[in-house]
């Protein structure tokens, strides 16, 4: 059974210069061998609040977890990131 989570938001402060791709996804299975990672690109993109999908685990706690990825393209600037937050509405 899955946890009852409520919305979750996460901001990041970057600076993603034109031609770069940015992909950032989220688990609420962290501890499994194979987290369900969810695409929240656009939910961050926006600063919208971010309802989980996956109700499966396999390890014995839930747990959530965030990745970034960023691709430099054709991009003539660097990436910069200047940090990220999260919360639970």
């Amino acid at each position: 059974m899955s946890p009852i989570l409520p919305p979750s938001v996460v901001t990041l402060d970057a600076v993603v210069p034109n031609g770069a791709t940015m992909k950032i996804e989220a688990c609420n299975n962290a501890f499994d061998a194979s987290p369900a990672w969810e695409d929240i690109t656009n939910h961050v993109r926006f600063n919208r609040g971010f309802l989980f999908t996956n109700t499966e685990k396999t390890a014995e706690q839930w747990g959530v977890d965030i990745r970034f990825v960023f691709e430099k393209g054709t991009a003539t600037s660097q990436v910069i990131v200047n940090g990220f937050g999260g919360a639970f509405d």
